[in-house]
């Protein structure tokens, strides 16, 4: 495990992708227009591949994200956004919470036939716990972790 990976607790892959976040979301807010992205395949391309766009590429180290800007008057402003980018990496900025729920609405039954308490009692009994960093898609990383709360209101 690299230092950086011991600091932040995540592997050098998902900082790359983290400081490739920070990158899109700061040019974003720095008036870019950037309507499409590829966070998928390295080199990571924000933007119109046929406008203006940021080739981004992958290193080992701070700010874990090289770019270069389609528009050479650009590359400055770029280059403060990478490191920008990495700064906020290695602070472990991962942009705020943000919950979400859902309800989730079924009928109930009638029967409840043999195959089905069958199919039941083999998802209650295949349950898989999830620790650790997950990414789900290519703007989500999430941590997983199970945590004992008290009962008791605080200050109760």
């Amino acid at each position: 495990m690299t230092a950086s990976e011991e600091a932040l607790g995540i592997a050098v892959g998902h900082q790359q992708l983290l400081s490739a976040s920070w990158l899109l979301r700061l040019a974003q807010e720095s008036g870019y227009d950037l309507p499409q992205i590829s966070l998928s395949v390295e080199p990571f391309i924000i933007g119109r591949p046929d406008g203006f766009h940021i080739d981004v590429t992958m290193t080992d180290d701070a700010p874990w994200i090289a770019a270069t800007a389609s528009s050479l008057g650009e590359h400055t402003r770029i280059d403060e956004l990478v490191k920008q980018s990495g700064d906020r990496t290695a602070e472990g900025d991962f942009g705020g919470l943000v919950w979400y729920s859902t309800t989730l609405v079924g009928q109930q039954s009638l029967t409840l036939d043999a195959r089905f308490m069958t199919r039941l009692q083999e998802i209650l009994g295949s349950q898989v716990r999830i620790e650790g960093w997950r990414r789900l898609g290519s703007h989500v990383l999430l941590n997983f972790r199970e945590e004992l709360r008290s009962s008791h209101p605080a200050g109760a």
